[in-house]
């Protein structure tokens, strides 16, 4: 018995002095730098963030999607993903050569802008036409996490398709934060946005697949915004939506 617990004894200090060892070499590990990963042996027109590609001349020989336009296939409440979008999001995306950085013309924008609590949500069947997976009026008041995509049967390009030049097209997402919740009007096409990320094969509505993009990375309203007359009480939603 006397040698069993000494045994054990070695077992337990070996593995504290393991332990030990193991927590000094993540300490001397190198903290990732943003941008290195994606663009560390990579011909990619990657930006700094990872996020999406940089788009540096307008192509010609790009397909248009202007008839097409990108709609909410998703929208939950997130812990790590800040405050309520309380301020209208519009998105519109276009397609980026991966090697060059030539990009389309945009897509359409989408039929109606996300907001936390909208009876009118940009949904695959229609403003207001949401399926039972995406909450909309006051149970989506506390949400902040949108994804975003595009059927993927409606594009031009398929981003894991190889191009003539041995680079593939992939879609930005492009996103624009109006000021008035209550504003249900379309930016002008000529608007400033900014690129929130790339469409991915990562969603289905029903069994529709969706080239899709969760919007976490920049809320709006982390640094604070009113909260729309609709979420101060809980009225069902009601009446007809138009879309743009």
């Amino acid at each position: 018995m006397k040698g069993i617990a000494i045994f054990g004894l070695v077992v337990i200090a070996a593995f504290i002095i393991l332990l030990v060892f193991f927590g000094l070499w993540v300490r001397k590990l190198q903290k990732p730098t943003p941008g290195r990963n994606c663009k560390e042996n990579s011909d990619w027109v990657w930006d700094d963030s990872c996020l999406y590609l940089q788009e540096k001349f307008y192509d010609s020989s790009l397909q248009s999607p202007k008839d097409l336009f990108p709609s909410l296939t998703g929208f939950t409440y997130s812990k790590g993903a800040g405050a309520s979008i309380f301020l209208p999001c519009w998105y519109r995306f276009r397609y980026v050569n991966v090697k060059t950085g030539g990009y389309s013309d945009f897509s359409a924008w989408s039929k109606s802008p996300v907001i936390s609590g909208s009876c009118c949500l940009p949904c695959p069947g229609g403003v207001g036409q949401c399926p039972s997976t995406i909450k909309q009026g006051y149970n989506s008041c506390s949400f902040n996490q949108p994804t975003i995509g595009i059927d993927q049967t409606t594009v031009q390009y398929t981003p894991t398709q190889m191009q003539p030049d041995g680079g593939f097209i992939y879609m930005n997402l492009h996103r624009y934060v109006g000021t008035d919740p209550a504003d249900n009007t379309p930016p002008p096409a000529d608007a400033t946005d900014e690129i929130v990320g790339y469409l991915l094969p990562t969603s289905y509505v029903g069994n529709t697949a969706y080239y899709s993009w969760i919007d976490v990375m920049y809320n709006p309203c982390n640094k604070g915004c009113n909260m729309p007359t609709w979420c101060q009480s809980n009225t069902p939603c009601s009446g007809s939506c138009s879309s743009s």
